[in-house]
């Protein structure tokens, strides 16, 4: 599985407990849910959706680990469409 990292100038930030990107260019704020602000924390170093998930379940060991796999998956394809991480 491919591994990913931060697209160039994409600006994170934390507003009221709320997280949010911003691509370069762009005026639109792409809004984080609690799996998206992990997976881009995580996305300091470049990584892998798998490794994500795997490091998500270790944190949460009695969720489903088939849930937590899709919801990252989805979550880096929603990231790689809206241009806010790049293959490392």
């Amino acid at each position: 599985m491919s591994s990913y990292r931060r697209a160039e100038g994409v600006v994170f930030r934390e507003v009221d407990g709320e997280a949010f990107l911003v691509a370069p260019n762009d005026v639109e704020l792409f809004h984080l849910n609690p799996i998206g602000t992990a997976i881009w924390r995580a996305l300091g170093e470049p990584t892998s959706p798998r490794e994500v998930a795997a490091l998500l379940h270790a944190a949460f060991p009695r969720e489903d680990r088939n849930r937590i796999t899709r919801d990252v998956t989805a979550m880096f394809a929603r990231l790689k469409q809206g241009g806010f991480i790049t293959p490392a």
